[in-house]
């Protein structure tokens, strides 16, 4: 199945086939530009060919029925840091941290699909951990009308294929109305107290369902002991607000909260999570996830003009060959 079908062809969908406006320039060049207005970069992307589920990534029809139609800023993505942030920090010259690569990964894939991007820098909640802070956000945009579903994700998780929507993940994850939170597994060897896989906050999906106000409110005060007094140890232990999702709230809002395979989530299928020291890896993942748009089909081009660029040469080489010509 090719994602191009359907009500996902628009004009914010990465499907959209785009005519890219003409440059104001004189110069003949398509690639080369001499003032005026040149055509959108997200256009271009756009007009790529789009993804085939089923070939690609083994996704039937049937899979992606659940969200027949595109959300579009109804999926609020969201990055959240408690380090003070301002739009010179996304300069290419002056990008100071891997996560910045991280949030134009994030900023670039919610474009192409027509979601909201949303980059909250967050309070020091002493004497929290930072990353606790980012839950109150994380629910005050879920309970927002602006947001049917948020993808939280940490800055140094980056979508590999750009050209796969979250509609069809959420589809074929099966994050029906019923789900308050869904969140990826952690590696294996990541066990709870009661030696069950944790869960990895660094992406979680969330709606607003008659769960949602006591699974946060338990969540957020987790770390100050009023439900689940032995959550005070993640205070400031790793794994923090995460530890707090994995050994209690869970365990409580069971039928509410899904689980999302590893694989597909955190180590390459659809998103690839550069933990430890695998950070430095974040630049050149963001990099090859906007030239995978273009390579393909520049080879497919190539392969099938190929007889009109290759020549076999049949010329003989030796000491006496040599003709002038």
């Amino acid at each position: 199945m090719v994602f191009a079908a359907g009500n996902y062809v628009g004009k914010n969908d990465l499907t959209y086939t785009a005519l890219l406006s003409k440059s104001a320039s004189t110069s003949e060049f398509p690639t080369v530009k001499f003032g005026g207005a040149a055509g959108d970069v997200f256009d271009v992307l756009r007009s790529l060919p789009p993804v085939d589920l089923l070939k690609e990534y083994g996704i039937t029809e049937e899979q992606t029925r659940l969200f027949p139609k595109p959300l579009k800023e109804k999926i609020c993505i969201l990055n959240t840091d408690s380090r003070p942030w301002d739009s010179e920090d996304m300069r290419l010259d002056k990008m100071k941290t891997m996560e910045s690569w991280g949030s134009l990964n994030h900023y670039l894939y919610a474009t192409l699909h027509g979601y909201t991007y949303k980059h909250v820098q967050t309070p020091q909640i002493k004497p929290l951990f930072p990353s606790w802070g980012r839950l109150p956000e994380l629910y005050r945009l879920t309970k927002s009308k602006e947001c049917q579903y948020v993808v939280y994700l940490d800055e140094d998780l980056i979508f590999k294929d750009l050209r796969v929507p979250l509609e069809p993940m959420m589809s074929y994850w099966n994050i029906t109305s019923d789900i308050a939170l869904a969140a990826g597994l952690d590696l294996a060897l990541t066990k709870d107290e009661k030696n069950r896989t944790a869960l990895n906050s660094g992406l979680v999906i969330t709606q607003d369902t008659p769960q949602t106000n006591d699974l946060f409110r338990d969540w957020i005060e987790c770390p100050f002991g009023k439900r689940y007094p032995h959550c005070k140890n993640w205070v400031n232990n790793w794994a923090n607000e995460q530890s707090g999702l994995t050994e209690f709230v869970r365990y409580d809002y069971e039928d509410v909260i899904r689980e999302l395979p590893l694989e597909e989530t955190h180590q390459g299928k659809f998103m690839f999570h550069y933990w430890g020291q695998a950070k430095s890896g974040i630049p050149q993942g963001v990099r090859e996830s906007i030239a995978n748009r273009f390579i393909p089909e520049i080879l497919e081009r190539l392969a099938g003009s190929w007889s009109q660029h290759h020549e076999v040469s049949t010329r003989p080489y030796t000491a006496d060959s040599f003709v002038p010509l």
